[in-house]
């Protein structure tokens, strides 16, 4: 029994031990590494105080906030060996502000000499990291605070795909400006038709006006960009091609009554072009979640698509006289934007129309009538919309 429970307890070690390495994250590795070699350059100063300072970097790297995600990881690994007492950032931040300095980084050994000594620090933690290819070069440098010397140095290499995969809860995949966003969007609005009478003329063989009060919907879909001009801020432009107003027709029926229907006309849906253009402010809500408010102009042309049919035995045709019809409001909106990743998101947006207007088309049969009303209904005011995007 003795034997059963060490050899149980000896699978398990090994089993703890071996599955380590396995799990590790080949970043959090190398750091690890790194920090530990520049650790024995500096054991004489154990137990001392170490500031860690943001990792010089380019502008794009530095927006990305590489250099940022570097240094508290280095933070992080030495902290966990205990080697050195880490000094807050904090205490250095106002310093950095005080000299004017920014948090890029970007100074020289002698600079970052004098503000370790204002706080107190024994060593100082240095480097830089630059893209080569599609892998990030790091360098590492232990300083000594008092002479300026360097103890030692590290120098590694890591995929880009890797880090941002392990470093990502420390980027801006996105930056606050100048990012850029295209999506797909498809929209629904209900419609209030005015309902109309059928309507008699026995001036042409008792021909019979019968509109169909079916528009109730107005849909869309299309494509759309947005950029972040300022934090927070956005421009935002769309243009919805598959946009109509759905169902409806009106039938105009010239008849004898000892006989079948002679002829017809039925028209179908309207199909339109809507485009808008809307700046607009986002307010997190959390790290996945965010609301966007914005004001904005909308325009949309309506055609009819609509139909001149025969049967056999007809003269007179049907026809409609209504010409394109142009709708412009301004509008006010509010979105819910989740995004499960930084480059991808998912929004519901609300849309209010200030304009109201009505839209008409009229119709008559040759020799008979003109100037008929066939239909009648308003431009949605109220849009709910689903948005799908990505972000650059």
């Amino acid at each position: 029994m003795m034997l059963l429970k060490r050899t149980a307890t000896a699978v398990l070690t090994a089993l703890l031990f071996f599955s380590v390495p396995l799990c590790a994250k080949e970043l959090s590795s190398k750091i690890d590494k790194a920090a530990q070699k520049l650790a024995s350059s500096g054991r004489i100063f154990s137990g001392a105080a170490l500031a860690v300072f943001p990792f010089q970097a380019d502008k794009p790297l530095a927006m990305k906030r590489v250099n940022l995600a570097i240094s508290e990881l280095f933070s992080a690994a030495i902290l966990k060996q205990g080697t050195f007492k880490i000094a807050e950032r904090s205490q250095f931040e106002e310093i950095l502000k005080e000299q004017k300095l920014a948090l890029s980084g970007a100074m020289d050994s002698r600079t970052a000499a004098e503000v370790g000594k204002l706080i107190g620090a024994k060593l100082l933690l240095l480097g830089n990291v630059v893209q080569l290819g599609n892998s990030y070069q790091v360098t590492a440098k232990l300083i000594d605070a008092e002479t300026g010397e360097m103890l030692g140095s590290e120098i590694f290499e890591i995929p880009v795909k890797t880090f941002d995969e392990d470093a990502g809860r420390y980027l801006v995949l996105v930056p606050d400006t100048q990012a850029i966003g295209l999506y797909l969007a498809a929209g629904y609005a209900p419609v209030k038709s005015k309902k109309l009478q059928a309507r008699d003329s026995t001036t042409h063989a008792g021909n019979r006006l019968i509109p169909t009060n079916g528009i109730d919907a107005f849909t869309y879909a299309g494509v759309g960009a947005n950029y972040t001009f300022l934090p927070a801020w956005d421009i935002d432009a769309a243009f919805m091609l598959s946009a109509k107003f759905s169902g409806g027709s009106s039938v105009f029926s010239n008849y004898d009554p000892s006989g079948p229907v002679t002829n017809y006309y039925k028209g179908g849906d309207r199909k339109n072009s809507m485009t808008r253009v809307s700046i607009n402010h986002s307010f997190p809500l959390s790290r996945k979640f965010k609301m966007k408010a914005g004001l904005g102009m909308l325009a949309m042309s309506v055609a009819v698509s609509e139909k001149n049919e025969s049967q056999s035995g007809g003269s007179a045709y049907c026809g409609i006289e209504s010409e394109k019809v142009n709708y412009r409001t301004n509008f006010a909106s509010v979105a819910l934007e989740w995004k499960p990743q930084a480059r991808i998101g998912a929004s519901v947006r609300g849309a209010y129309n200030f304009t109201r207007k009505d839209y008409k088309s009229y119709g008559g049969v040759s020799g008979v009538w003109s100037g008929e009303l066939l239909q009648q209904f308003s431009f949605p005011q109220v849009i709910v919309e689903g948005i799908v995007s990505v972000y650059f």
